[in-house]
This record gives C-alpha cells, sequence and structure tokens, in this order.
C-alpha cells in the first residue's frame, strides 16, 4: 500500500471520529436558548401573521392580536379569586416594539386580561392570553423571526401608536415584566443586541400624590413624559421644578383629558406620528435640578429621558434612552431646603 493510501485511510478515520465526537455533543449539550439539551436542533420560530398594511406609526387598518390556539383562554381558564390590575406604555413605532412576559406561578391555567386605548380614552384592543400552569407567556409588538425555541409560540399584539397606554388584568399568582427594544426592520429577533427600555407598571393610586423626579435637558438629551388619566373627567397636574439651592425655576399647571394621554417634552419635537401632534412643551433647562408632581386620584405617569443632538426630538429615531426614576419619598432623592 503507497503512502498516498495510507494519508487518505488516516484522514477518513479522522473525519469519521471527528463527526461522531459531533453527534454526541449535540445530543448530550444544549443551546443558550435551551439550555438543558432537550432539542438537538432549536426549532425555527414560524412566522405570523403579517402586519396590516400601513406602517406602526400610521397605519392604515386598526391593530390586530394573534394568539397561537394553545394560549387561547376559555371560560374554565378563568380565575374566580381577586384580581389586580396594572397599566403600562406600549411603544410601536416604526423604530421599536414593545415585549411583555407573563408568568403563571400557580398549577391551573390562568388567563390574563389585555385593553389598550386611545389618547381619548376609547378602546384600542380588547383580548385575553392563557398562561399554562406554571408557565410562560411571550408577547411581541412586532413579528418575531429568530432560532430562540423559547420564542416559538410568541403572542403577536400590534400595538402601533394608536394604543396611546395599556391595561393588564393579573389573576393571582401571574406576574408582568416586559421592556421596548429598538429594532429597525420592524422583525424582532431576540437573539439581537439591541438598544432597550425598562417596561414600568403603574396601579392607580388611592389619593393624591406627590411625586419627585430629575429631569435632564441638556444641550443632547431631552425629557419625555406621560401623564394618563383613567378617570372620565378633565385631570390637572401640578409640575414644579427647582434649582439646585432649592428655589423655584418652574410652577406651571398640566391639563390631562378625561381617560386621556398628554405627552411632554423638554425639547421641540419633529416626527410624523400623529400621536405627538399635541405635546407639551416645558424646556427644563440645566437650571431645573429635580421636579416635583402633584398628581390626583386615577392619574398615572411614565417618562424617559432620550438623548439628541440636535435639541429637536423625533420619538421615530433610534436614539439611546434612559428611564426616569420616581420616588414618593423625598429622603431618596436630592431635595435641598424645598417645601415638602
Amino acid at each position: 500500500m503507497n503512502t498516498r493510501v495510507i494519508y487518505l485511510a488516516l484522514a477518513l478515520a479522522v473525519s469519521l471520529l471527528t463527526l461522531s465526537l459531533v453527534t454526541l455533543a449535540l445530543a448530550q449539550g444544549g443551546t443558550d436558548s435551551q439550555p438543558d439539551g432537550a432539542l438537538v436542533r432549536p426549532a425555527q420560530a414560524t412566522p405570523a401573521a403579517p402586519s396590516p398594511t400601513g406602517d406602526d406609526s400610521n397605519p392604515i387598518n386598526p391593530p390586530h392580536v394573534v394568539i397561537p390556539d394553545a394560549y387561547r383562554s376559555n371560560a374554565a381558564s378563568v380565575a374566580a379569586a381577586a384580581e389586580s390590575v396594572v397599566y403600562f406604555t406600549p411603544q410601536d413605532e416604526n423604530t421599536s416594539t414593545t415585549v411583555l412576559f407573563l408568568y403563571n406561578t400557580n398549577s391551573t391555567t390562568a388567563t390574563v386580561g389585555l385593553q389598550t386605548y386611545y389618547i381619548n380614552g376609547s378602546l384600542t384592543i380588547s383580548t385575553s392570553v392563557a398562561i399554562p400552569p406554571n408557565g410562560l407567556v411571550r408577547i411581541c409588538g412586532d413579528t418575531v423571526m429568530t432560532v430562540s425555541a423559547s420564542w416559538s409560540n410568541y403572542v403577536l399584539v400590534n400595538f402601533t401608536t394608536f394604543s396611546a397606554y395599556g391595561k393588564l388584568t393579573l389573576p393571582p399568582g401571574v406576574k408582568a415584566e416586559g421592556y421596548v427594544a429598538w429594532d429597525y426592520t420592524g422583525v424582532y429577533d431576540p437573539l439581537t443586541n439591541t438598544p432597550t427600555l425598562p417596561m414600568r407598571f403603574s396601579q392607580v393610586a388611592p389619593g393624591a400624590s406627590t411625586v419627585y423626579f430629575t429631569p435632564q435637558d441638556e444641550n443632547t438629551s431631552t425629557t419625555a413624559l406621560f401623564l394618563y388619566n383613567t378617570n372620565p373627567t378633565t385631570a390637572t397636574v401640578n409640575l414644579h421644578t427647582y434649582y439646585v439651592d432649592g428655589s423655584l425655576t418652574i410652577s406651571t399647571s398640566v391639563i390631562v383629558p378625561p381617560n386621556g394621554m398628554t405627552r411632554i417634552s423638554a425639547d421641540t419635537v419633529t416626527t410624523v406620528s400623529a400621536s405627538w401632534s399635541n405635546y407639551v412643551l416645558i424646556n427644563f433647562t440645566t437650571f431645573s435640578a429635580y421636579a416635583k408632581m402633584t398628581v390626583p386620584p386615577g392619574v398615572l405617569y411614565d417618562g424617559y429621558v432620550a438623548w439628541d443632538v440636535s435639541g429637536i426630538y423625533d420619538p421615530l429615531v433610534i436614539s439611546q434612552t434612559l428611564p426616569l426614576r420616581f420616588s414618593m419619598d423625598p429622603s431618596m432623592v436630592f431635595l435641598p431646603s424645598v417645601q415638602r
């Protein structure tokens, strides 16, 4: 047997051995999305139904919901115990999508109610999602395409910008979490690195409350606030800001329509998004070292800081964001010599 044949035989043996080792590793291992090794290959997610004609910021057709059969609720799965209601701010612009996670810690199926509303308080979406016993359901505002098997049965809720605010009705033992992710394509891949903004969930306070926060309004940043009125009557929110020494900088009040929403921005807003057409401009500037809001019962609030180099804010443009931290305890924030 010549040398060339021997080399070919050795190469073939090494190839067979390598293939056997790889097969064994796949069978025993797993991937980041399926660490227990139950799947040899992560399943490709089935594309959800396409979005309606029109883009998220100005859709022609109304928002829609696509729920896999496994997550459709029925009368038998409705919990009889007391429920809790939380409110949140979905974002579903051309460049962003809302992602929600619903965790059921019960040994029986639970049903979560989901409603969203126009700025004037009229209903946009009303649906329910069944959460399996000791299970997790993922909801996304955009179509999801990923090799992650854990996303294969996500629920598509196309919020669009018509969904100014949302409401979740959570049975006992069901937890909610979520975030906003920025994506250019309108198709979300959770395995792709992208800027995110944590979702804040709020409950209606029984009485008027005073909250404190730190606005940012530098040359490259702006503060955006959202005020939601869940009452059938007009509400007034008082807003004050202060210098570092505690003296008054701004003293104003903002009207929030019945069952409506008011957006506030520290910079001029320019955008094709109709939902920002009636924003309130409050130029905090750097003199506003901290702020105080007096919020009547039934009014919810949210906000973030967005970085914009031009000093003109466009919510449809991807930018780095920072959630605002609201505190009801003055000792937890910087409040020198202010009347509390």
